[in-house]
């Protein structure tokens, strides 16, 4: 069952007995990604994709007076878990009308599944979710879908087994095979912070060089580090 943005009433966990509602917005998309191949150096999607969740306690639950107050995120994150698939931007579509999700061993290398992180980020708490090891292994163009469960918390209406709480999908981006990869831009400012807050991320002092592709000259390596 996939609540995507409704209002949910939990059973279990530490939101038991409480009307939540989970909100997921992708807020760094990624620019650009060079096609992974088995054997090389994983290339990550840059920037690192990155999600913000906020939780809303919900008041008067279907009723004219229904009110929703921001949480306190001094919460416990230890079940919290977000997926991610990969969808064509021209792929099949289902019955239901909406694009079918690649197979996650096809699509992609490393880290499809993470938690959050409690980060001041402009002037706030915010639970950000950062796919900072995430390479794709085709080329095309793509956009992602983040799935959130929460591994100790069950909906009143689905208390035996996992459910999806929040779901959100993400900007098109492109990723290229290596005769057509332009180059990668210097790390973002989001980037930067998350490194500074300890996020596993790689960060890129400077932009890759992008002149000479049309004559087929491929852009050079940067300097680059891993914030571990």
């Amino acid at each position: 069952m996939n609540f995507i943005t409704q209002p949910i009433i939990f059973a279990t966990g530490q939101f038991a007995t409480q009307c939540i509602r989970l909100d997921l917005v992708e807020i760094q998309t990624p620019d650009v990604g060079r096609k992974h191949t088995p054997g090389s150096i994983r290339n990550l999607l840059d920037p690192p994709p990155v999600v913000r969740l906020r939780l809303f306690g919900v008041d008067g639950h279907g009723t004219s007076t229904q009110a929703e107050t921001e949480l306190n995120y001094e919460l416990s994150t230890a079940g919290l878990v977000l997926s991610v698939d990969l969808l064509h931007t021209q792929g099949s579509v289902t019955q239901l009308g909406i694009i079918a999700p690649l197979n996650h061993a096809s699509s992609f290398a490393g880290d499809a599944y993470v938690q959050p992180l409690l980060i001041d980020y402009q002037g706030r708490k915010d639970l950000l979710f950062t796919m900072g090891n995430l390479a794709v292994k085709r080329d095309g163009n793509f956009f992602l879908r983040y799935r959130l469960c929460d591994l100790f918390s069950a909906p009143t209406v689905l208390q035996n087994g996992l459910s999806f709480v929040a779901e959100c999908h993400g900007v098109p981006f492109n990723v290229y095979s290596g005769p057509r990869f332009p180059g990668f831009a210097a790390s973002t400012a989001l980037t930067k912070h998350l490194a500074r807050a300890g996020v596993s991320v790689r960060i890129r002092v400077r932009d890759t060089v992008r002149a000479g592709l049309e004559g087929g000259n491929q852009p050079s390596e940067m300097p680059e580090f891993v914030v571990e």
